[in-house]
């Protein structure tokens, strides 16, 4: 029934393909809706979405409700699709993992405010960690312009920084009281929890 309602809605949909997707999410055709799963329910919004092969496809939270083995399964349906007919998928997610599998690029956005919008690998190679050792007694006294986050835990400073580029570091310890530095990679993950922290002002309890 919800594919009667659907399919005439869509020039190119496809039975064959919403017949093909119901097995892959294992759908049962007979039962109704809304007395579906939480994530049932989500399984059968995508085979709506998918069945006419759509040239631009936008997901909000699609693995919401999904367990690991289903997330897969429809990590691969997406990839596919990609291969297939669709030529962008849009996907709006906090399942970092699951963005880091099927993005090609990234846009980080913190209370409505583009952060950072770049490739994975982009982003990857121009967003680092810089972890510091302040002397006995001092503290920070010129942060690099580029950090996007900062923790001061005695005499450990850490900072991420973007973009950073190595020549930074010297600057740093020019104008800074450390004994030395060091820099990390970090994951697309760490870089969206250290950019949200960045971007984020602290709430103090009254």
């Amino acid at each position: 029934q919800a594919f009667r309602f659907a399919s005439p809605r869509y020039k190119n949909w496809d039975d064959t393909r919403a017949t093909d997707l119901l097995g892959q999410f294992e759908l049962p055709p007979d039962r109704i809706i809304k007395k579906l799963s939480k994530g049932m329910r989500v399984k059968a919004a995508l085979v709506v979405a998918l069945a006419h092969g759509p040239q631009v496809l936008v997901l909000d939270e699609p693995m919401s409700g999904l367990d690991p083995l289903m997330r897969d399964d429809l990590i691969e349906t997406l990839l596919s699709a990609r291969a297939e007919n669709t030529e962008c998928i849009i996907l709006s997610s906090h399942q970092i993992d699951d963005v880091n599998r099927l993005a090609d690029e990234v846009a980080i956005i913190n209370a409505g405010k583009l952060l950072v919008h770049s490739s994975i690998d982009d982003l990857l190679g121009t967003t680092k960690r810089v972890e510091a050792v302040l002397l006995d007694g001092r503290m920070p006294e010129r942060p690099l312009p580029q950090t996007v986050w900062q923790n001061v835990d005695r005499r450990n400073w850490s900072m991420t920084v973007h973009p950073f580029d190595e020549t930074m570091l010297e600057a740093l310890q020019a104008d800074n009281p450390i004994s030395s530095a060091r820099i990390i990679d970090l994951s697309v993950e760490q870089i969206f929890k250290d950019m949200i922290r960045g971007a984020t002002p602290p709430c103090f309890a009254h």
